[in-house]
């Protein structure tokens, strides 16, 4: 009769071991950054819908396909070298245009890579090294004006037909930058603050990894987004700040992810920095600040509360082939998770082995080896 009063015990114990990575959830995940939590593989299309776009390769359009953003009309990517020329294609992948205006003139740019498709006015916005540029999507331009004074401009988003956010990352590199809020949203007019998101933290910090070999200057930045578009919010993450927050459009600051120890007192720091978001699943890097230090991927279960280092693969391979769910791309549309480019060369290879299937397999079978890239696009349900 005495084994008979052990079974609730045990059923709890049970229980509990199995809860061991499982949280309590009211909306708010917290990670313990120097715990290492059990091991999961996910698969990416049963989670998120996955589409593929060749890119059209002619004599006149060629191009390293790098997104920089994807429209419900148009898909806008460019190319590493240089950063000077723009690709428009249609969603199908069909080439339209080249826009070239890189020059020192005042309607002219030097860097393109913060960009902003707004289809909705018909415009491209081109943050430069002083200043921003607008252009209609023929590639005319339309006006420009001044940059934030003291401020570096860093992942422009879409915020709405009036206005664009973006973070000022001036003290990612310079522990002597003016100080001022982390978010803004400017107006696509005249380049006017509307509005200052100031993130809660206790002192300013920097994720940026900065060392000198003789007089050269090396970096080593995380390679997460800090602005994550979710469908009508956005996600923001100020590296100083111990909380994730969503930021709605009535302009309220909700915590959405928060971590454990706090960052002020580690040694050397680490930062909890998201990638994609999806409606059941957060995917988070834990990033050290050492050289040397790996990056711990890990996925939150927004359900269920559980954690776990998890590896997402691409169900369109036979084998495994790890999908990076930590630079967002850059689209700037609130539908689409991440978007990727895929090198024509590599699915042209894959494709022999007998790596793939699926729809990227019949597109693969229509490469060559030196086309345009195929973006991938994964999208919300």
């Amino acid at each position: 009769m005495k084994n008979i009063n052990l079974i609730p015990a045990i059923i709890l114990l049970i229980a509990t071991g199995c809860a061991g990575n499982r949280q309590q959830t009211d909306g708010v995940i917290t990670v313990d950054v120097t715990k290492s939590y059990p091991k999961k593989e996910l698969v990416l299309q049963d989670f998120l819908d996955v589409e593929y776009i060749p890119l059209e390769t002619t004599d006149e359009f060629i191009c390293e396909g790098i997104p920089l953003a994807i429209g419900n009309d148009i898909i806008l990517v460019r190319d590493s070298k240089g950063d000077r020329v723009l690709t428009v294609f249609d969603r199908n992948g069909k080439g339209i245009r080249k826009i070239n205006r890189y020059g020192e003139s005042g309607e002219e740019y030097i860097y393109s890579y913060n960009s902003i498709l707004d289809e909705e006015n018909g415009e491209i916005i081109i943050c430069d090294f002083n200043k921003i540029l607008v252009y209609d999507l023929e590639g005319n331009f339309k006006r420009s004006f001044d940059k934030k004074k003291d401020a570096a401009l860093q992942d422009l988003i879409n915020y709405d037909e009036e206005s664009f956010i973006w973070r000022n990352n001036s003290f990612d590199f310079n522990e002597n930058a003016v100080e001022m809020s982390s978010f803004f949203i400017t107006s696509k007019q005249d380049g006017s603050t509307l509005r200052e998101i100031a993130i809660p933290m206790e002192e300013r910090k920097s994720s940026v990894i900065m060392w000198r070999d003789g007089e050269i200057t090396y970096s080593m930045s995380p390679r997460n987004k800090t602005i994550i578009p979710y469908g009508e919010e956005m996600i923001l993450t100020e590296a100083s700040s111990d909380t994730v927050y969503r930021y709605t459009h009535d302009h309220r600051l909700i915590p959405f992810l928060s971590r454990t120890p706090s960052l002020y007192g580690m040694d050397p720091e680490v930062y909890l920095l998201p990638g994609v978001v999806s409606d059941r699943y957060c995917f988070v890097e834990v990033h050290t600040k050492e050289r040397d230090s790996q990056d711990v991927s890990l996925m939150l279960d927004r359900q269920t509360g559980e954690i776990f280092r998890c590896n997402v693969y691409n169900g369109d391979y036979t084998t495994k082939e790890r999908v990076n769910m930590y630079s967002n791309g850059k689209h700037g549309n609130p539908g689409i998770a991440f978007c990727q480019y895929m090198e024509a060369y590599e699915l042209v290879a894959a494709y022999e082995k007998g790596q793939l299937k699926g729809k990227l397999k019949e597109i693969a079978a229509t490469l060559d080896e030196d086309d345009n890239p195929v973006i991938m696009l994964a999208k919300y349900r």
